[in-house]
C-alpha cells in the first residue's frame, strides 16, 4: 500500500499576460513502497503553463540534481486543466531515497508560456517538445556528463537583458588592446539598450548537433586536405564544434562550394532558406533559431562583468599562462600548423596543444553559464562589419536597441559581404579573444568560424 506524503502548491502570475493567472492547487505526493517510485498529481488552471517540480525538506529543496528523473505533466508546456500527473525517481538521484510521511514537501511551479524558466532543451531529433528547467543542476544526466546535451540536443539559457542599458565596447584598459591593429574607433564604448530577454546556446553549435539536425556532416567531400574531414576520424568529433563555416551556410544553404546568386536572398532580416543551418534548424525543432547581434553576444560574454575576464572569471594576462587554457587559444597552446610533425599525433582525446579545437564545455563557464565564449572557434554575428564604429556615435549613443542583428552599415556605401565574427579562435593570442574584440570574416570565407545560436524566450 503506498503511503501518503505531504503536499504543497505554488501559484504563480503569468508576466506580461494581463488577467492570465497560471494556478496551481490540490498538489498530492504518493511514494510507492515498493518500486520507490513518487507520483504527484496537481491541477493546473486554465492557462497553458510550463511546469516545473522541487523537493524540500523542512522548507529547503533537496537540490535540483537531485530530482532530475522526472517524466509526465512536467518540465514541459502543459495544458490547463485537472488531474495532471508527474513521476519522479528518487532511487536513481537522491541517496536515501525512502521519503518518510509527512517530512517532504513537493512544490509544484507554473511558469507563464511568455516567461519560461532559465534553461530551455531543444531536442534536435525533432521526436521531443522543448524541456524546461530551472537551473543547469536540473538537467537529467548533468549537462557535461550526459552528451545528449551536445549532440542530440541542443540546451538554450536565457539571458536577463529585458530593459536593460550596458556599456558596449573598449574601456581601453583590456589586456591585449595595445596591439597595433587595435583602434579605439573599432571597439568604441558607447550604450546600448536591449529590449527583451532572450536564449543563447551554452555551447557553440557542435558537429554532433549539426549531423542530428541536418542529417549529414559538416565537410567538403571533395577536399581530401580540408581539416573539418579529418575530425571524423578523430576522437569525440560529435563533441568538438562545428568550424570551417560560411556565413552562406547559415542562411541560405549547406552547400556552398557550389553556391552562386544574390546575397539579398537570405539577407538578414530575410528569413533563412530551408536549405541552410538555421532554416534546417527551425523546420526540425520549430523554434526560431538565429545569430546573434554583436550587442547580445557581447552582453551575454560579458555576463554582467566588467572587462578583461575568462568564462572562470579570471583576468585575462599576456604574461602568464591560465592552466586551464591549452587549446582555447594559441598564447596558452601553441598555433598548431598542417605539416608539422606533432600535428594530430599528440593526446588524440584531448586535443590539448598542437591539434586545435577542444571539447565544448572544457574550460569553465562564465557567470550565466555559457561556456566557450573566448577561443575556439570564432562566432558569427548577423551584424555587417563596420571598422569605425564611432561614425555611428549619433545612432549608438542614443542608446538605441541593437539587439536583433541591426546592422551599422548603409548597404550602398559599404561593402555587404563582410560579416562580425566574435570570441577569437584556438588558433589566436588573447588580444583577439577579449569580450570587446571586434573581428569580421567575408561571407563565402570560413577559417576557424563556428556559430552560437539565439532564440526568442516564450513558446507558441
Amino acid at each position: 500500500m503506498a503511503s501518503k506524503i505531504n503536499l504543497s502548491a505554488v501559484a504563480v502570475l503569468a508576466a506580461g499576460i494581463v488577467g492570465a493567472t497560471p494556478s496551481v492547487s490540490n498538489v498530492a505526493m504518493v511514494q510507492d513502497p515498493g518500486s520507490r517510485v513518487v507520483t504527484v498529481t496537481y491541477d493546473l488552471g486554465t492557462e497553458t503553463a510550463i511546469v516545473t517540480l522541487d523537493i524540500t525538506t523542512n522548507n529547503v529543496s533537496i537540490g535540483a540534481e537531485n530530482i532530475s528523473y522526472l517524466s509526465g505533466d512536467v518540465n514541459k508546456k502543459v495544458m490547463g486543466g485537472s488531474g495532471k500527473k508527474l513521476t519522479w525517481k528518487p532511487d536513481k538521484s537522491w541517496n536515501g531515497h525512502l521519503i518518510k510521511d509527512g517530512s517532504v514537501k513537493a512544490v509544484v511551479k507554473a511558469w507563464a508560456t511568455n516567461s519560461p524558466p532559465d534553461y530551455m532543451v531543444v531536442d534536435l531529433t525533432g521526436t521531443v517538445e522543448p524541456r524546461f528547467y530551472t537551473c543547469e543542476a536540473a538537467l537529467p544526466g548533468g549537462l557535461l556528463s550526459n552528451n545528449y546535451y551536445r549532440t542530440t540536443a541542443m540546451v538554450m539559457r536565457r539571458i536577463p537583458a529585458d530593459c536593460i542599458t550596458w556599456t558596449m565596447g573598449n574601456s581601453g584598459n583590456e589586456t591585449g588592446t595595445d596591439a597595433t591593429w587595435v583602434t579605439a574607433n573599432r571597439e568604441w564604448q558607447h550604450t546600448v539598450t536591449m529590449d527583451h530577454d532572450y536564449y543563447m546556446g551554452v555551447f557553440e553549435m557542435t558537429q554532433g548537433q549539426y549531423y542530428h539536425a541536418l542529417g549529414k556532416r559538416h565537410y567538403k567531400e571533395t577536399d581530401n586536405n580540408d581539416r573539418s574531414q579529418d575530425l571524423f576520424d578523430e576522437v569525440d568529433w560529435e563533441l568538438r564544434p562545428l568550424d570551417n563555416v560560411r556565413y552562406v551556410e547559415v542562411r541560405n544553404n549547406v552547400t556552398p562550394y557550389a553556391y552562386s546568386g544574390s546575397f539579398k536572398t537570405y539577407d538578414y532580416p530575410a528569413e533563412p532558406k530551408s536549405d541552410s543551418i538555421i532554416g534546417g534548424l527551425r523546420s526540425k525543432t520549430g523554434i526560431m533559431f538565429e545569430l546573434p547581434s554583436e550587442a547580445e553576444w557581447e552582453y551575454a560574454c560579458r555576463a554582467g562583468t566588467g572587462e578583461g575576464f575568462w568564462n572562470d572569471g579570471s583576468r585575462i594576462s599576456a604574461s602568464t599562462k591560465c592552466p586551464n587554457l591549452p587549446g582555447r587559444v594559441s598564447y596558452n597552446g601553441g598555433t598548431p600548423v598542417e605539416g608539422d610533425e606533432n600535428f594530430g599525433v599528440e593526446d588524440k582525446h584531448k586535443w590539448t596543444s598542437k591539434n586545435g579545437t577542444a571539447i565544448v564545455g572544457s574550460y569553465a563557464p562564465n557567470k550565466w553559464g555559457l561556456y566557450d565564449m573566448h577561443g575556439n572557434v570564432w562566432e558569427w554575428c548577423n551584424d555587417f562589419w563596420v571598422q569605425d564604429i564611432s561614425a555611428y556615435k549619433d545612432y549608438l549613443s542614443s542608446g538605441a536597441a541593437n539587439a536583433y542583428g541591426d546592422f551599422l552599415a548603409d548597404k550602398t556605401t559599404q561593402s555587404p559581404r563582410s560579416r562580425v565574427r566574435r570570441g577569437g579562435c584556438w588558433a589566436n593570442d588573447v588580444s583577439y579573444c577579449r569580450s570587446a574584440h571586434r573581428n569580421y570574416e567575408g561571407q563565402y570565407s570560413h577559417d576557424n568560424i563556428g556559430l552560437r545560436l539565439v532564440c526568442p524566450v516564450g513558446i507558441p
